[in-house]
């Protein structure tokens, strides 16, 4: 859960901002003949090719006919393996035989033949390969990244993903899985974007409009997944207002415009830990973080777990009574027999982000190893817990080997023992610059009276 810096400190602007995982695809409409099993069928690639096994080429391409967006997909994709082909060449050309010059070689490349890169399986093998496991990462970043929106962030998130796809395999697996993580600028709406577009009007599973969320983390469109990641949080600032606005002639209200996110606070990381979740990893590691996700709830399912620190985010519910139900005259103590005898579905609009679910505890992990779990969580209000200490600590240790093969003990913050942010480190998310003060003006000696004008004579 983001939390803004501007907002009163007892109520950082709360879920507004926060991410979640999400999986889109475009939904066509089946041909008239299609037979009643293709009504739950989504055209994707895949299903068109299954489909011209089993019904045959004129009837995909029927098919494709009432479904211009799929097979605008399907084409794209066409175009991006030739573009592929071309770049790899070129690539493999250009790079030294001890490979000493591959970030010449990147930068020479530029942003859309990286991407396309991606689409070569056998570049992809033959990089892996002949590349040590963290120039292979550099290298994966680096197709992953569209930062074609917001060209200034660039080297900052290369910085963020490449520390983050430190294990060789799961960055494969986000390549071969056509994973593209887009830098969505401070100024626009990320539902502006035509990779998110499919959540324009649509809502978030805790109520709020993706029109005025600033991230997410696995948006399927075709054959293709997106992560965005907000310029602000990366370069720091805030969105500009009029990402708060209305989208006229939909159901999308305005929204309060808001400041940015905690200093160290990322995002980023938050967003492509979804990403990692879901595209990069192994089932059996989704089982490993199940499992301890379910048992950290079962551990801390009443009270006096419920309320202690035991959870990355802290606490799983405050000690204190919300603010509006203090207004009412509940004290701290008829708060927490209340909130105790309620059942998790009923308190979850109670509870710290990380327990929400597997996959926002698995985020909010991946930011604490990575030191940029700062600040406070804006449910309970209370500290997050933050550096790759705290997880060793606190989480099983299958879940911390799972996450140093991960990330390598790789952070994104320069981060004390305690989590705290070091003073003067490198961060993400950093506070912007104060603005310039103004200097003031110099005294200036009163100018001399001026001498009297000549007598002329005339009148």
């Amino acid at each position: 859960m983001s939390e803004r810096q501007h907002a009163r400190s007892t109520d950082p602007r709360g879920r507004a901002a926060q991410s979640h995982a999400v999986e889109v695809q475009p939904d066509a409409a089946a041909p008239a003949m299609a037979p009643p099993l293709l009504d739950t069928v989504r055209l994707t690639p895949d299903a068109l090719r299954t489909l011209q096994r089993t019904h045959g080429n004129r009837y995909v391409q029927r098919l494709l006919a009432s479904a211009p967006d799929v097979q605008r997909d399907v084409s794209s994709r066409t175009e991006r393996r030739r573009r592929g082909r071309r770049a790899a060449a070129g690539f493999e050309e250009e790079l030294a035989e001890d490979n000493s010059n591959l970030q010449e070689v990147m930068d020479m490349m530029g942003e859309i033949n990286l991407n396309a890169l991606r689409h070569n399986d056998d570049f992809c093998d033959g990089m892996q390969e002949r590349l040590s496991g963290e120039q292979f990462t550099l290298l994966a970043a680096a197709m992953i990244l569209n930062s074609s929106y917001a060209p200034a962030a660039r080297q900052e998130a290369l910085r963020v993903l490449t520390a983050q796809l430190g294990d060789p395999d799961v960055a494969r697996r986000m390549l071969d899985r056509d994973v593209e993580a887009v830098i969505v600028p401070r100024n626009q709406k990320m539902t502006d974007l035509d990779e998110f577009q499919s959540l324009r009007t649509r809502q978030t599973f805790d109520g709020r409009w993706w029109a005025h969320v600033r991230g997410v983390g696995n948006v399927r469109v075709g054959s293709r997944i997106y992560v965005a990641l907000a310029e602000e949080n990366l370069l720091g600032g805030a969105p500009d207002p009029g990402v708060f606005d209305a989208i006229p002639g939909t159901r999308v209200p305005a929204e309060t415009p808001q400041g940015g996110y905690t200093e160290g606070y990322s995002t980023t990381t938050h967003e492509l830990a979804h990403g990692i979740h879901q595209q990069g990893l192994s089932r059996q590691d989704e089982r490993l973080i199940e499992r301890a996700y379910e048992a950290k709830a079962e551990e801390t399912d009443d009270a006096p777990a419920l309320f202690e620190n035991h959870w990355v985010d802290g606490p799983r519910v405050s000690l204190i009574a919300p603010a509006d139900r203090a207004a009412t005259g509940e004290s701290d103590a008829q708060w927490q027999t209340h909130v105790d005898g309620l059942s998790h579905r009923q308190r979850k609009s109670f509870e710290c982000y990380a327990a929400q679910n597997d996959h926002e505890y698995f985020a909010q992990l991946s930011n604490a190893y990575l030191g940029a779990n700062t600040g406070l969580e804006p449910t309970t209000l209370q500290p997050r817990n933050n550096g790759r200490g705290w997880v060793e600590a606190n989480e099983s240790d299958d879940m911390l080997a799972l996450l140093d093969r991960i990330y390598r003990n790789q952070t994104v913050n320069e981060v004390e023992s305690s989590g705290e942010l070091t003073a003067g480190g490198r961060r993400t998310n950093p506070l912007p610059p104060p603005p310039p003060t103004t200097a003031p003006a110099a005294e200036v000696a009163p100018a001399p009276a001026a001498a009297p004008a000549a007598e002329t004579g005339e009148r």
